[in-house]
């Protein structure tokens, strides 16, 4: 589940668009991201990251250089979405909250809580609540915290 850190976990490194302290409301307009490290469940290393471009491709990239396994984030576009599923960048979508809070929980397993989620998206384990998607998409019937893609997790330093 990508809603918390495992403690058997060696490493994760996620990342968080941001807006003053809060998570940004928009990925897709995020100026910038705070990628932070944990090891043995524990948090090692932060650091600010601004985004340069506005070209979600190259957003995509960027998170993919830096080596993130999991996005914790308020809304996205779905092409943003897709791209960075694609990348083996595994997500946890329409999250609102304070950087500390939204840490806290993640470290602590409470991330799916209600008062994590952006009014409208009290599915937490949905992607699409029903009778959104209608078939459209490729996100219908999956998990709120989609996996990346096979090997993916552990890649970073080789």
């Amino acid at each position: 589940m990508l809603l918390s850190v495992s403690q058997e976990d060696d490493s994760m490194r996620i990342a968080i668009p941001v807006c003053e302290q809060h998570v940004a409301t928009v990925a897709d307009f995020a100026d910038s991201v705070l990628v932070v490290d944990f090891e043995g469940g524990r948090e090692i290393k932060r650091e600010l990251v601004p985004v340069t471009t506005g070209i979600l491709p190259a957003r995509v990239a960027m998170l993919e250089d830096l080596g993130v396994d999991v996005m914790i984030c308020g809304a996205l576009s779905r092409p943003f979405a897709s791209m960075a599923v694609h990348s083996g960048i595994g997500l946890a979508a329409f999250i609102t909250g304070t950087i500390a809070e939204v840490l806290s929980a993640f470290s602590s397993g409470t991330l799916s809580e209600p008062r994590f989620l952006m009014p409208g998206h009290m599915q937490a384990r949905q992607w699409c609540t029903r009778g959104r998607c209608r078939g459209r998409g490729r996100f219908r019937g999956r998990g709120f915290d989609m996996q990346p893609a096979p090997g993916r997790h552990g890649r970073r330093g080789t």
